[in-house]
Formats: C-alpha cells, structure tokens, sequence
C-alpha cells in the first residue's frame, strides 16, 4: 500500500509538469496568434511574461528571408542548451499550423504562420520538486513502520 501511495505521488507529478508545459505552449499560441507578422520585439514582449520565467525553453523563430532568432532559457540548475535543435515533429499535413510532440523530458512544437514565418519550440518539463520535510511525504511512511 505504502509503494502504491509514493507511485501515485510521483505519477500525479509528472503529469502536472506536463499539463503546465502543454498549458505554456497553448499561451505561447494564443498570444502569438493575434500578430499578422512576427517579430523579435513581439517575441521579447511575450517572454517578459511570468508564465515564462519558471521553464526551461529554446524558442526559434525563423523568418522567410532565413532570418533565424534563437531565444534560450534556461532554470539555474539544469544542463544549458549547448545547440540549437530544430524540433523533428510529425505532422500528417503540412498546412497544419500547429503540432506538438510529448516526451519524458520535454515538449517540441512548430508553429507555422499564414506569412511564411516558423516558431520552432522546445519546452523543458519542470523537474519534480518534493520538499521531503512537508509531513504529506514522510508521514505514509511512518504510520507504516
């Protein structure tokens, strides 16, 4: 019962961590649906956001001239992008404007726009974050032994 009870904990958050990466990329989508072109500033503008400070997350934003902008966040205690990776999502449509893919680790997603322009995402899923001294952790295990 006591390995159920720390099974479903941990299950519980990951799947939060990826509900909150999938609830970011649906805001990412919205805000960015209102522009008719895309721009850095725009893109600037929308990272200055708080819903974007606590993730993890590699933005490129690649115009139809070729021009490419690479937005990088990283948290203070994960591994830094070392390159920039262009997300591999399968898609049956090419029209499709949007198409995600879910892994363990992260969310990779393209975007693309009426005007030609491409938004390449990778968001990193927050690592799972257990304050072993809160009672709702240790107690299970104590009222067992």
């Amino acid at each position: 019962m006591l390995f159920l009870y720390y099974a479903m904990l941990f299950s519980t958050f990951l799947e939060n961590n990826v509900q909150h990466s999938q609830m970011v990329f649906q805001t990412l989508k919205y805000d960015l649906a209102g522009y008719d072109a895309i721009t850095n500033d725009n893109i600037n503008k929308l990272l200055l956001k708080p819903l974007f400070q606590d993730i993890s997350y590699q933005l490129i934003l690649t115009m139809r001239s070729g021009q490419t902008y690479v937005y990088n966040h990283t948290r203070p205690n994960e591994r830094k992008f070392t390159t920039v990776t262009f997300p591999t999502v399968d898609s049956q449509n090419s029209k499709t404007i949007s198409a995600y893919k879910l892994t363990n680790h992260n969310l990779m997603a393209t975007l693309n726009f009426q005007n030609g322009q491409k938004l390449h995402i990778i968001l990193r899923h927050q690592p799972l974050d257990i304050d072993w001294l809160s009672y709702q952790y240790w107690l299970p295990f104590m009222s067992a032994v």
